[in-house]
């Protein structure tokens, strides 16, 4: 009998933020900080690599980085407690196994890194992990969820940078072995103002800061919590987009 292997891809975005404080005499960049993560690739990328490739759809869409902040409303944990109880908030059931970031409520004020164990309203959720840290008032952020557009993204985009428009991701050349970059050229990002801080970052067809139209590529949450940057602080982002193929 003919053995028949199957063949699967796996789709991958790593992303790389590196921080830096540059001198205000002589330029020099201090680095301050730097982090890596995968992130999701939401159900409208995955469709546009296949329209891209197999259907109509133009494949010289050009792609954008934006920085994820906080999202709306506040919430409140009670330390060695795991319910989350929102204000303004908007959790939904499609949260449910999301990761999660509540600042400042896990051990010793550190953020809270978990994810969403079950939701009940828009207002009451339950993480997967107790808090170390009471907060009564915490910002917070949960990783976009897989059926986001840009129209109706669950998360917010951050804005507080001088440039104008999100930046253009570009690309070190043509695919190679599978994977595509942007390490020549990284997305930079001048911080505008004092303590900004910043969730992760999301990829998106439309370059307007702000903006709510064009393709959403994918997004994620730093693994070890939020970050602050001080005005004019920089912030690099590098990624990294790889298909591999295992049977």
């Amino acid at each position: 009998m003919q053995t028949r292997l199957l063949d699967r891809i796996k789709i991958t975005a790593h992303w790389r933020f590196e921080a830096f404080r540059p001198d205000p005499l002589t330029g020099l960049l201090t680095p301050l900080w730097d982090h890596e993560f995968d992130n999701l690739v939401v159900d409208e990328g995955r469709n546009s690599l296949l329209g891209n490739t197999f259907d109509a759809v133009p494949g010289s869409v050009a792609w954008h980085v934006g920085l994820i902040g906080a999202n709306t409303g506040t919430v409140a944990i009670t330390s060695a407690a795991a319910a989350i109880t929102g204000t303004s908030t908007s959790f939904q059931a499609t949260d449910v196994g999301s990761d999660v970031i509540i600042v400042g409520a896990g051990a010793a004020g550190l953020d809270l890194i978990t994810t969403i164990l079950s939701r009940s309203t828009t207002t009451a959720a339950v993480a997967n992990a107790n808090a170390g840290t009471t907060q009564t008032v915490a910002a917070y952020a949960i990783e976009p969820r897989p059926l986001d557009v840009m129209a109706t993204k669950s998360f917010n985009e951050l804005t507080a940078y001088s440039e104008a428009n999100r930046q253009t991701w570009t690309k070190n050349g043509a695919p190679s072995a599978g994977a595509m970059s942007n390490s020549a050229s990284k997305a930079r990002f001048t911080i505008n103002a004092n303590n900004t801080r910043i969730f992760g970052g999301f990829l998106s067809s439309n370059n307007t800061k702000g903006g709510t139209t064009g393709l959403l590529f994918g997004g994620g949450l730093f693994s070890v919590g939020s970050k602050l940057l001080q005005s004019s602080e920089l912030l690099d982002v590098q990624i990294d987009l790889s298909i591999t193929a295992s049977s």
